[in-house]
């Protein structure tokens, strides 16, 4: 007898594609299909309202004025992932979407905008980064920025060393692999 390539389903695949059919039909409309609850504008739409810009430059200005010691301060937010960021390994995409998210949800407390939603650009549109994501503090040579590495270290040294001494024997691990063994590596 030959192959003719088509495939059967047997009864037990019948049954189980029935089931799952008749199973989704019973579940509530919201279940199947939900609305976003954040606008999410790309940067170079001119519809795209002010307040989005406004709102994340005021969120990254209240960062940049935080304590070293509070955890939305801009450069804590910064060390977050420099001390663990998975480059190179599957949990990449998965922790870079939770780390945006936390991000996102600081600079939306923070700029007092309820409806904030980060911003993006589509690379294929517009393949640099447009020039309003370089307006005012979000321009790195904004005054509100630290100047010089002897400022930032002076300011953030005694801050990333209780960080380090509360890690874990695991997470000292993972991060000697990346050859940060001290405070001062960072």
């Amino acid at each position: 007898m030959t192959d003719t390539g088509v495939s059967y389903l047997s009864r037990r695949d019948l049954l189980a594609a029935s089931a799952a059919t008749i199973g989704a039909t019973l579940l509530p409309s919201g279940a199947l299909a939900q609305s976003a609850r954040f606008r999410r504008w790309e940067i170079t739409d001119p519809a795209m309202p002010p307040r989005v810009l406004a709102s994340y430059k005021a969120g990254i200005r209240k960062m940049l004025g935080l304590a070293p010691t509070d955890p939305r301060n801009w450069y804590r937010n910064a060390m977050v992932h420099l001390f663990d960021c998975p480059h190179g390994n599957w949990w990449f995409l998965v922790w870079h979407r939770a780390y945006l998210g936390w991000l996102e949800v600081t600079l939306r407390d923070l700029s007092g905008d309820p409806e904030f939603a980060l911003p993006y650009w589509d690379w294929t549109k517009t393949p640099s980064v447009p020039t309003a994501m370089f307006d005012d503090v979000l321009d790195p040579n904004n005054g509100a920025f630290i100047a010089t590495f002897d400022q930032f270290r002076s300011e953030f040294e005694p801050a990333i060393t209780a960080v380090y001494a509360s890690f874990s024997q695991a997470q000292n691990a993972q991060l000697a692999l990346r050859r940060f063994t001290t405070p001062t590596d960072f």
